[in-house]
């Protein structure tokens, strides 16, 4: 017959056992609800605001916090997405990546996890990496009694590459829509000067190519 204090340890492993497996099956919602954000049609920004808002669902806090960073070609940091930060940080566009734990983020290309400490709440540092390149860095917060599960990490880690592909989609898509936005003012440039060269030996032609 189980003693009382057999009975106790019997019931804490299985409050943990299902504590973690909520927290498993909350991952598998959010990667869910990430896809189904990279299928909408929205800008780079929006996207991040969005991966945020997700992301902090598994946080417990009331009013969630956390950054996106993205990497400058010079290697800084800088701050495209935020949630309830502090107002330094806000007015901050530019975080350096010398700054603790982003610098050990950004250096080791590892998930840097520290735990909630006495009134202090805990945080991942996450590196986004796409074809083995850094894109930047999320940031989470997670409240006072959240508690680091095994195999958690390598959950949070399959996340973070989906997160990453998302944005390197998103980032490509802007920039061919740049692209694509230079290349028309180049052809309206090209065809208006065409015009006016025509125009100088056939009005007609060359209002013609104008039109055109």
């Amino acid at each position: 017959m189980a003693t009382s204090d057999q009975l106790v340890k019997q019931t804490v492993i299985q409050v943990t056992l299902e504590a973690q497996q909520q927290r498993f099956q909350e991952i598998r919602l959010l990667t869910m609800k990430l896809f189904e954000t990279s299928l909408q049609v929205m800008t780079i920004h929006q996207q991040l605001n969005a991966i945020l808002n997700i992301i902090n669902a598994i946080s417990g806090l009331p009013q969630p916090k956390g950054a996106i960073f993205l990497q400058a070609a010079d290697g800084n940091l800088l701050l495209m997405a935020q949630l309830n930060l502090s107002e330094l940080l806000k007015n901050c566009d530019k975080i350096q990546a010398e700054n603790c734990p982003l610098k050990l983020a950004t250096t080791t290309n590892k998930i840097i996890y520290t735990p909630p400490q006495n009134k202090s709440l805990g945080n991942y540092v996450i590196p986004l990496i796409a074809e083995n390149r850094l894109l930047g860095l999320l940031q989470f917060f997670v409240n006072f009694d959240y508690h680091q599960f095994e195999d958690e990490e390598s959950l949070i880690d399959e996340l973070s590459k989906i997160i990453a592909e998302i944005i390197s989609r998103r980032l490509l898509d802007a920039k061919l829509e740049v692209s694509h936005f230079e290349l028309e003012k180049n052809q309206e440039e090209i065809i208006r000067r065409l015009g006016m060269a025509a125009e100088f030996r056939d009005n007609e032609t060359g209002m013609h190519i104008a039109r055109m």
